[in-house]
């Protein structure tokens, strides 16, 4: 294979171990975005936190993305963060309120 069809990212030198914020994911995919790979393994060794919404904005860039993007080394705590946004992703739920009696406290 040629060397301009696949490159390897490690995240926590790209960004940091603690994922936290949404724009970090828009930037990093920005930049993955700019390279002349057509597949991009992401590697998540070394990571210590993901906040939700990196894992949500993180998919949803992933979606956008012209590349093979695939990951490698992830922890159970990132594969559980990326289930959970999934899931909801899936089946969004909206609170509901039922109506209920009213207490008045005297």
């Amino acid at each position: 294979m040629n060397a301009e069809e696949n490159k390897k990212i490690e995240i926590t030198k790209v960004l940091s171990p603690r994922l936290g914020f949404r724009d970090s994911a828009k930037d990093f995919f920005h930049m993955i975005n700019q390279l002349p790979a057509d597949t991009i393994e992401i590697d998540f060794t070394d990571v210590k936190f993901m906040s939700r919404s990196f894992a949500h904005e993180y998919i949803q860039q992933k979606k956008k993305s012209r590349k093979t993007i695939l990951e490698s080394n992830i922890s159970e705590n990132v594969r559980a963060m990326f289930q959970a946004v999934k899931k909801s992703i899936r089946n969004p739920h909206k609170l509901r309120v039922k109506p209920s009696k009213i207490i008045t406290l005297s």
